[in-house]
């Protein structure tokens, strides 16, 4: 039957439920038990959603919007609780080739608003959960209004759309 078929096939589930690990592990362990671990943990996941690494099967660009808004929510919550601890510590990731961690905030908070104002174009449900998911990464990374506009002045529709994600208003 179909079901036993899906068992041996990995679904995008999994995928957030290897990062979803990986972030509990880091928040959940005093920092001295997970601090080598953590920095490996943010490159993954990072070098998952922007430099196509494959985890559990798939590359992210294959993922639905609202699995990707999971990973990214993720992403952005393993940085948060690195910064707690070392300020600054991405400028110490050492590059390999052309890759750039320094700016990667910047980047996975303006793909969680870009996908979310997609998602809230054509699918409520998944609008409200993108808005649910961002009021918690607002707080646990501590992304002000500021931040966002900072990030959007390259585009002044971006802003009033970013704003009903950040809000939570539609």
């Amino acid at each position: 039957s179909d079901d036993n078929y899906n068992d041996s096939v990995t679904s995008e589930e999994d995928v957030v439920n290897y990062f979803e690990k990986k972030y509990d592990e880091v928040n959940n362990n005093s920092w001295n038990d997970v601090k080598d671990k953590a920095k490996e943990y943010f490159i993954d996941i990072v070098d998952f959603i922007f430099y196509d690494k494959e985890i559990k099967g798939y590359t992210f660009s294959e993922l639905s919007d609202n699995t990707k808004i999971k990973v990214i929510a993720l992403a952005l919550k393993i940085d948060s609780k690195i910064e707690e601890y070392i300020p600054g510590y991405k400028k110490s990731i050492s590059s390999k080739g052309n890759k750039i961690y320094t700016d990667v905030k910047d980047r996975l908070v303006s793909s969680y608003l870009d996908l979310s104002v997609k998602i809230c174009s054509n699918n409520e449900e998944g609008c409200n959960k993108a808005k649910d998911i961002f009021s918690d990464i607002k707080d646990n990374c501590k992304i002000g209004w500021s931040f966002i506009k900072k990030l959007a002045s390259d585009g002044g529709n971006k802003l009033k759309d970013w704003y009903e994600i950040y809000s939570g208003k539609r």
